[in-house]
């Protein structure tokens, strides 16, 4: 199955995440009242999409940075970021599930978003 996600951050005090899966079901759309950043929300995204994934499934999303990471093409920089990694990471291992990119144009998940 294939699951879209995004995550919505302003170093404000609104970020969210919306999860879509394969049946067009929206599964969670969040918005919270905490600060993060983009790339911590895109994190935590990709985080509870892959606790309803199962074995061999796909999550795709629009954030590069993360598929980067994966891939091994770009360093964790941020430090922010390395225990979201860690925990994808250990996910993705135990489940054998894949991490793809799409553009922003095909995600789903980040169209919800975009309509509050």
């Amino acid at each position: 199955m294939k699951i879209w996600c995004d995550g919505a951050g302003w170093n404000g005090y609104t970020s969210g995440y919306a999860i879509v899966t394969e049946d067009g079901k929206i599964n969670k759309k969040v918005w919270l009242e905490e600060k993060h950043t983009n790339n911590e929300m895109e994190y935590i995204a990709i985080i509870e999409a892959l606790k309803i994934a199962k074995h061999g499934d796909e999550i795709l999303t629009d954030s590069r940075l993360i598929v980067e990471h994966f891939n091994g093409n770009f360093r964790i920089k941020a430090q922010n970021l390395r225990g979201y990694y860690e925990e994808v990471r250990r996910f993705c291992i135990s489940k054998n599930i894949y991490i793809k990119w799409v553009s922003r144009k095909e995600n789903i998940a980040g169209q919800l978003l975009e309509r509050g």
